[in-house]
C-alpha cells in the first residue's frame, strides 16, 4: 500500500479553487494492485482537480504502456495507453 499512498490527495485542506497534480509511476503500481492482467508498465497522468463548495470535479490525462500476453500466442507485448477520464463527485 506505500505505492498507492502517494496518490492520496488531501481535499479537506483544500480551498475552492483549480488545483493541478502531476504523477508517475511503474512497476511498483502494478505490483500493489489486486489483479493478473497487468504486471509491468509505466505512465504519467496529470490531475485536474476543481474544488467548489459543492462538488469535486477531477480531468484525468494518463499517457503510458504496459506489458500484456497475446491470448493466443502467450508473447508479452508492450500496449501504448491514452487515457481522458473525468469524474464528478458531489457532497
Amino acid at each position: 500500500m506505500k505505492e498507492l499512498s502517494k496518490y492520496n490527495i488531501d481535499i479537506y485542506g483544500l480551498e475552492d479553487k483549480q488545483y493541478d497534480y502531476d504523477m508517475e509511476s511503474g512497476d511498483a503500481f502494478f505490483e500493489e494492485l489486486e489483479q493478473d492482467l497487468i504486471e509491468r508498465g509505466s505512465f504519467k497522468t496529470h490531475v485536474v482537480l476543481d474544488k467548489s463548495a459543492t462538488m469535486l470535479q477531477l480531468h484525468f490525462h494518463t499517457v503510458g504502456r504496459v506489458e500484456l500476453v497475446c491470448d493466443r500466442s502467450l508473447d508479452p507485448f508492450e500496449e501504448p495507453v491514452v487515457s481522458d477520464e473525468r469524474l464528478i463527485l458531489k457532497f
